[in-house]
């Protein structure tokens, strides 16, 4: 898709055949379609769309969605019918650095419920805080990724199958408390954490 593109028609979200959707790196695009149905489509990259400030509304479940990719976009808020990706496994949500701190806790307090396949979570330059409890049940987590990210604090618990790998570098604000690193040590193979002083 050329990078000069400056919207993409509302036609789009309906394409019942759809399989794979990028924009990644249209730089210019404004509008994406209001809302999608699109019961087939499998990936969908905004990968890089920095003047995207409004992610569509999911007009009825799209199980087969596997990948999202938003990084670098301008979106402010996730909707909540993104529980309506059900299917999902892999997000990505790097460098969303006007993601509002509300609607990425709201996001990560309904992942397990509305994303109970999900094995690979992209955090990397985000405004996250605090990485919630609730994240434990979550347990086809596999990755996460937190690293540069200011302003987290606090790692609450980790998801079962965390195993493989935590990244977490570079958080200048993160402390991790005794307890926290039993949990971390106990269940993470590789585990980095480089606090900025």
């Amino acid at each position: 898709m050329t990078a000069q593109i400056l919207l993409i028609h509302d036609s789009v979200g309906f394409l019942e055949k759809l399989l794979r959707f990028s924009a990644k790196g249209c730089t210019k695009v404004r509008k994406f379609p209001r809302g999608i149905k699109l019961a087939s489509l499998e990936f969908l990259s905004l990968r890089d769309c920095s003047n995207l400030v409004i992610f569509p509304e999911i007009l009825g479940l799209m199980e087969n969605l596997k990948f999202v990719d938003l990084e670098g976009t301008a979106i402010e808020n996730l909707p909540l019918s993104m529980q309506n990706l059900q299917g999902l496994q892999r997000l990505h949500l790097n460098r969303c650095k006007r993601l509002e701190h509300k609607a990425l806790t709201n996001m990560l307090q309904m992942l397990p419920n509305s994303f109970p396949f999900l094995k690979t979570l992209r955090l990397r330059n985000s405004n996250l805080t605090i990485l919630p409890a609730c994240i434990e049940q979550c347990h086809f987590l596999e990755l996460i990724d937190l690293c540069n990210c200011k302003q987290l604090q606090e790692i609450r618990g980790l998801p079962p199958r965390t195993n493989d790998l935590l990244l977490a570098y570079n958080c200048a604000s993160l402390k991790v408390s005794c307890s926290a690193t039993d949990i971390l040590q106990s269940q993470v193979s590789v585990f980095c954490v480089l606090l900025s002083f």
